[in-house]
């Protein structure tokens, strides 16, 4: 299993896409337990995702 993001920005804003590809003997039994929490939860976690990189990078962390 492998998940894909994608960020763009231009001058209109940032676009994010995402992706998942699964393959193997399981990838059925996969599909049918994750799909519907993967649907649930994917918007939220795509639109955290887009905030957190219009934020820009965090703080450098200073050495202790």
């Amino acid at each position: 299993m492998a998940f894909t993001h994608l960020l763009v920005s231009d001058s209109a804003g940032t676009t994010v896409s995402h992706g998942m590809h699964c393959e193997g003997p399981l990838t059925g039994l996969y599909r049918l337990a994750l799909s519907r929490s993967y649907r649930k939860g994917m918007p939220t976690a795509l639109a955290n995702l887009l905030r957190l990189a219009e934020q820009g990078p965090p703080p450098p962390r200073t050495a202790k």
